[in-house]
């Protein structure tokens, strides 16, 4: 029998594949090594840096402040001069002319000359109308006068409020700038014409 080329060569490499599987089958299945990890050989991580200090913040808290003190109106202090050196301050001013706001010499109304005459006998008095003294807190309503205190007229039947200051409390006198006579010494008495016959009230400085 005559055997072909194609034959012999196709026989041979069916051999040659047979004993290649039959080697691999022998050795077993092919693994990838990796390399072990273990502590020796992990990678050192990189130093942290530390975190920096952060300094506490303050914050400036500003003082209370202190309530502004609001005296009485126009002020008052303990009086430098005695009663009879104001009543002789006052007694000064007789026959200077009555003028409604007047403040001089020249003219002067009632609240005024309440002001000029005591503002030199009392440090920081300040000027009032002749109704606030009854409403100062720097004065009290007395009921027995006394020379150097004031008396105040309030407003009475369409008439306006007066102010003067007591001159002598046994014979009911003051001194006050009127719109008839200007600076004089008048009776508060209830047998005076005028001013006995209206309301009235003192008060003194505490």
């Amino acid at each position: 029998m005559k055997i072909s080329a194609s034959a012999v060569f196709l026989t041979l490499a069916i051999q040659v594949v047979a004993q290649i599987s039959a080697t691999a089958a022998q050795a077993g299945p092919t693994r990838t090594s990796l390399p072990e990890t273990t502590p020796q050989n992990l990678p050192t991580p990189a130093p942290s840096s530390p975190s920096p200090e952060i300094a506490p913040i303050t914050i400036p808290v500003p003082a209370p402040r202190q309530p502004a003190v609001q005296p009485a109106i126009g002020g008052a202090t303990t009086p430098t001069k005695s009663a009879t050196e104001i009543v002789t301050m006052a007694r000064a001013w007789k026959g200077t002319p009555y003028s409604y706001a007047g403040k001089s010499r020249n003219g002067i109304d009632c609240s005024h000359f309440v002001f000029e005459v005591y503002s030199q006998a009392v440090p920081g008095f300040g000027y009032r109308m002749a109704r606030e003294y009854l409403n100062d807190a720097k004065f009290v309503v007395v009921t027995d006068p006394q020379m150097g205190d004031i008396i105040v007229f309030p407003g009475y039947r369409g008439s306006s409020d007066h102010v003067g200051i007591v001159t002598d409390a046994q014979t009911k006198m003051f001194i006050g700038s009127q719109s008839s006579t200007g600076v004089a010494e008048t009776s508060f008495g209830p047998n005076t014409y005028y001013w006995g016959k209206r309301p009235y009230k003192f008060v003194r400085l505490r």
